[in-house]
């Protein structure tokens, strides 16, 4: 083993001036490189997302007016997260990238004599970074070799991020608007005609006296109904907003058909010991009419309750023009270069080659020492050696 030591260390010593000479000739180089590439400079800014409560977040205002099951419903409260996402697909959009690229003229700035979209998308891509930290705050970056221009394109980043948003906010906003507005016209005549249908039976034959076993079991079936009602209205919102793809749809769909058999199989029920509902079939026509038309008032009732705030909250969000984000710290003109990385550039070039060169040393050195034969032996036992004669290496 000691042996073989020294038979590397005296081949590095053999061929010393072979190592020094290219090894300074590739760390020359590598310096020349590193300098010629041009010094980047990047702007960052933090942002945070502005929390709105937008007139298809449902699940907030069912907890605040039914208090019941759909209260629990938390598919929707991921607005932030929501935002967020949106906020990341409008940063690296096509519509904002070629604002970006007509306004500061990347075409000539990437040196790109053909007008190739994709590829100046993937340029300025590759120079801006949207992330979010640990906090959920936003974090952008851009990066180019004028540090006034990389601080004015953070700028308008932000700018058109919030702008873009904004629009598509007010958009969704009025198609949910004029989505509500309809339901809610809708139940609203609907409501006044139960109303009306039940004064006027209550007026023919005065108010008619029910147990209290069948009352209670109206009472359920028509709270059922009306929650079923105010569950199919979240589905159909999600649907106008979102895809039927979505996680959120699915949810809202699963949940929808597992509280529709719930209802189904209510009324499918029969009159039995073990019942806990009452089966109202075997009541008296009249006492049976008064029960539709009292649960009808009763349903209505309820959507009425649930649909007026969300109304009144979508005809806030279609005139609200808040800004969907908050800039924390403002992009500033940088101090300092991001790149490029000098240090990392030279080290990466010259240490291959060094080790490559040192690699040839010890094999040509065991190649001139032996020289068995063999064509291709022969052949680099010849460029050895004129390796040799030209570093002046003493290896005989």
């Amino acid at each position: 083993m000691s042996e073989n030591k020294m038979s590397i260390l005296n081949s590095l010593w053999v061929w010393r001036n072979f190592i020094i000479i290219n090894s300074l000739v590739v760390f020359i180089a590598s310096v020349i490189i590193s300098f010629l590439l041009d010094e980047t400079y990047k702007s960052s800014a933090t942002l945070m997302v502005v929390s709105k409560k937008k007139s298809l977040s449902l699940s907030s205002i069912m907890s605040n007016v039914s208090g019941s099951l759909l209260g629990s419903i938390g598919g929707l409260t991921k607005g932030q997260s929501d935002e967020t996402d949106r906020l990341n697909g409008i940063f690296t959009s096509e519509k904002v990238l070629t604002r970006i690229v007509n306004e500061f003229n990347l075409f000539e700035y990437y040196e790109l004599k053909e007008k190739k979209w994709d590829l100046v998308f993937k340029k300025i891509r590759d120079d801006s970074f949207f992330e979010i930290d640990q906090n959920g705050m936003i974090n952008i970056y851009v990066i180019n070799k004028d540090p006034e221009i990389a601080k004015k394109m953070a700028d308008r980043f932000i700018f058109l991020m919030d702008s873009v948003s904004l629009v598509y906010a007010l958009e969704e906003a009025n198609l949910s608007k004029r989505f509500i507005e309809r339901r809610f016209e809708r139940n609203r005549d609907e409501l006044e005609v139960a109303e009306e249908n039940l004064r006027v039976f209550q007026k023919k034959y005065g108010l008619l006296v029910v147990p209290e076993q069948a009352k209670e079991s109206m009472r359920i079936e028509a709270e059922l109904e009306a929650r079923l009602m105010m569950m199919e209205f979240e589905l159909n919102t999600i649907e106008a907003s979102f895809t039927k793809n979505s996680t959120m749809y699915n949810e809202s769909e699963t949940r929808f058909t597992e509280f529709k058999s719930l209802v189904d199989n209510y009324k499918k029920r029969e009159q039995g010991s073990n019942s806990v509902f009452v089966s109202l079939k075997d009541a008296p026509d009249k006492m049976l009419e008064y029960f539709r038309l009292y649960r009808t008032v009763v349903i209505q009732n309820k959507m009425y309750e649930f649909l007026y705030p969300v109304y009144e909250q979508s005809r806030l969000e279609a005139e609200n023009n808040i800004p969907s984000i908050q800039i924390l710290d403002s992009p500033r003109v940088p101090d300092y270069k991001h790149g490029p990385k000098r240090l990392f550039i030279i080290l990466i070039i010259s240490f291959p080659f060094i080790f490559l060169f040192v690699l040839l040393s010890i094999y040509s050195m065991d190649v001139l020492s032996l020289n068995p034969g063999g064509i291709f032996y022969n052949e680099y036992n010849r460029l050895a050696a004129k390796i040799a004669d030209i570093y002046k290496v003493k290896w005989k």
